[in-house]
């Protein structure tokens, strides 16, 4: 049995129902307002024959628990979420389908900057009225013709008054990691379909993070982690299924990392391994280990009983994420085996580098 190490993760559905709309006005949720919106007029067309990594980067836009806007193509067509049209002094000034030249808030850098931005420039800006900063990052992507600029902005008083530099970190890091998916996951002699199936998992992931560290206030816990990546493959704890381990918070930056590790495992188990046949078993543990410097986390993805010997297809996302990203940017070690009967996979990372600080 061959391990693709280019999975594809889930589909997500297309404008999920938990996109933040609580306080859009009007008589349509925003996600109903996107769909009947006429986009035949707009350089997106028609919206269904948007392809699906439009659809993977749109989904991402409308279930950010951030405030995010997305400008497509050189005219820079708007699309945004709920929280985005919540905040203070937007009223009618996000249009859904209307160019940013035309009605861009007045307050937010226009015109140079958004250029600039088309042109592959990350920038941010903290003199913003009401904001404590706004992100412009480019977005590229071979599965849709029209470049993106995603926008993101923190409200002021976001995780507290005095934590602006660590919330703007976190978005800079979460954005330039979408950056990096929508790159590498399009390697040579990858068709299109299959790409824009990558990419829709991945980001999902991530955004899968996001929405548990919103929604706890600061950090996750790995257990949840690893539940919300099986459960989101269709894989469930039981006789087939252990996940064991002490409580461990992580810091949001790792927790994003990880994640995506665990999600780059769970599809390729769940397609190739051992959550793809009945006599497959995935044990998924971790431990802390006492040392000096703090000690490590250690985390272990085990699986038997899979037909023949599981092998590497090539080297694609998923393996340069654990043998490479995470040891430079993590200061992980990490042992990546295919073995007669499954794969196993140990994670050591430094708890000072990992876990909520103390």
């Amino acid at each position: 049995m061959t391990w693709r190490d280019d999975t594809g993760g889930n589909v997500i559905p297309f404008i999920q129902e938990r996109a933040d709309e609580r306080s859009v006005p009007g008589p349509l949720r925003l996600s109903e307002r996107v769909i009947a919106h006429d986009w035949a007029r707009t350089p997106l067309g028609p919206m269904e024959t948007w392809q699906d990594g439009r659809r993977a980067l749109v989904d991402h836009i409308l279930s950010s628990p951030m405030p995010m806007v997305g400008l497509w193509g050189k005219e820079l067509v708007q699309l945004f979420n709920g929280a985005a049209e919540a905040l203070p002094g937007l009223s009618g000034q996000l249009c859904l389908g209307r160019s940013a030249r035309d009605v861009w808030p007045r307050e937010w850098p226009c015109a140079d900057a958004l250029e600039r931005a088309r042109a592959g420039e990350g920038l941010t800006f903290d003199t913003v009225p009401n904001l404590a900063f706004l992100t412009y990052a480019p977005v590229r992507t071979r599965v849709d013709p029209l470049d993106v600029v995603f926008v993101q902005a923190v409200p002021l008083g976001a995780r507290g008054p005095h934590r602006h530099p660590e919330v703007e970190q976190r978005t800079r890091n979460t954005l330039a990691l979408l950056r990096s998916i929508v790159a590498r996951s399009a390697p040579l002699g990858e068709d299109v379909e299959d790409y824009a199936n990558h990419l829709l998992g991945r980001i999902e992931a991530i955004a899968r993070v996001q929405l548990a560290v919103a929604v706890a206030g600061d950090g996750i816990d790995i257990a949840a982690i690893v539940a919300e990546e099986l459960q989101s493959v269709g894989a469930h704890e039981g006789d087939a299924v252990v996940i064991e381990g002490p409580p461990f918070r992580l810091a949001f930056r790792p927790a994003e990392k990880i994640g995506l590790a665990i999600h780059e495992l769970a599809t390729n188990a769940v397609k190739f391994g051992a959550l793809a046949c009945d006599t497959g078993h995935l044990r998924v543990a971790w431990r802390i280990e006492e040392g000096r410097d703090g000690g490590a986390l250690v985390i272990e993805w085990i699986e038997r009983g899979v037909p023949g010997r599981v092998t590497r297809e090539r080297n694609g996302f998923g393996g340069e994420l654990v043998e490479r990203a995470l040891p430079y940017e993590l200061s992980a070690t990490t042992v990546l085996v295919f073995e007669p009967g499954g794969v196993r996979c140990t994670l050591r990372l430094p708890v000072a580098k990992v876990g909520m600080a103390r």
